[in-house]
């Protein structure tokens, strides 16, 4: 997702890293849609997960989303089932709170897409908590590191609900 009009261009210098203006909506051929953004209510911040329906979504003016599929680094995460999801928590300095900051989806095929705060700088991602990455490198979500975070992008596999 991007501002309207503004189009989308990945300014990363790193290899299987994109910097994302707003969000990243990944939807299943079932229609079956989940949208990670950044949120900040308030002084808060942090990481907003929605699941949802591809056709509940309503249309903005003031955002555009923007097809990637054909992108050849996504192209390894297109058409595989979903087996593993991880994530990764911060502690927030001001009220000591525990948020999510990194959300990894594992695929069958071996691939994973890790959605995280942070924007590339050079050849580094470094945190800022009102922009995206994405990171479709194992070796770079499991370096991404932030000062207050509890685990590394690559995150925590979220035990099946049985």
């Amino acid at each position: 997702m991007t501002p309207a009009g503004a189009g989308w261009e990945n300014y990363s210098d790193i290899e299987g890293v994109h910097d994302v203006d707003m969000g990243v909506e990944l939807v299943t051929d079932t229609g079956l849609s989940l949208e990670l953004s950044w949120a900040t209510p308030g002084r808060e911040e942090g990481l907003s997960l929605t699941l949802g329906r591809e056709e509940e979504r309503t249309s903005s003016d003031l955002v555009d989303l923007v097809d990637v599929s054909g992108h050849q680094d996504w192209l390894g995460i297109i058409g595989s089932f979903v087996e593993v999801v991880a994530v990764s928590f911060c502690v927030y300095s001001d009220d000591l709170s525990v948020r999510p900051w990194s959300f990894r989806i594992g695929l069958s095929n071996g691939s994973s897409v890790t959605v995280a705060l942070g924007e590339t700088e050079g050849n580094f991602i470094r945190y800022l908590p009102d922009n995206l990455v994405v990171i479709l490198d194992e070796a770079a979500a499991r370096g991404y590191e932030i000062a207050d975070g509890l685990q590394p992008a690559w995150g925590e596999v979220v035990p099946d609900a049985e």
